[in-house]
């Protein structure tokens, strides 16, 4: 009896630490769990926590994929950084590939604001300057097919 009282009570202190995680933000499952297990060593305790989260709805990879996609490319960066941000983050592929690869995603927007904010003319005549952008889109992670449409539109 008091097992069951005992692993009721560790049942919801992670339960609430989890909570109290997902209300600063949106987390993968992954990272709930590596959180989790900074204060318990139970596995079958920190999966019992994380399906009841999901359960409940308070914790989805999609939405948690949804948001880190929108906010990453209001800050400039590519398909390819964020694709590589989320596998670390534990999400799967295919859910990945919704967000990052549909078409509908507007990259060609985002890779024309990042070089707004950071070029103030396009000049891809001179060799050198050219390089230098092409560098910067490609740290930004973003393909190089898109550059060069993007080079193409934007070349007198």
């Amino acid at each position: 009896m008091k097992a069951d009282t005992d692993e009721a009570v560790a049942f919801n202190r992670l339960y609430q630490q989890a909570i109290k995680q997902l209300a600063v933000r949106e987390r993968s499952q992954l990272e709930l769990k590596q959180k989790l297990s900074t204060l318990s060593h139970d596995t079958s305790l920190i999966d019992s926590v994380l399906n009841q989260l999901i359960d409940e709805n308070l914790q989805s990879d999609d939405r948690y994929t949804e948001v880190y996609v929108r906010s990453y490319q209001r800050k400039g960066h590519g398909p390819l950084k964020i694709q590589q941000a989320l596998m670390q983050n534990g999400v799967s592929r295919a859910l990945i590939d919704e967000y990052v690869s549909n078409p509908e995603t507007p990259w060609m927007d985002c890779l024309t604001t990042s070089f707004e904010k950071k070029y103030t003319q396009h000049d891809f005549q001179d060799v050198n300057k050219k390089a230098k952008i092409y560098r910067f889109f490609q740290e930004k992670g973003f393909p190089l097919e898109l550059i060069k449409r993007f080079e193409k539109y934007h070349s007198p």
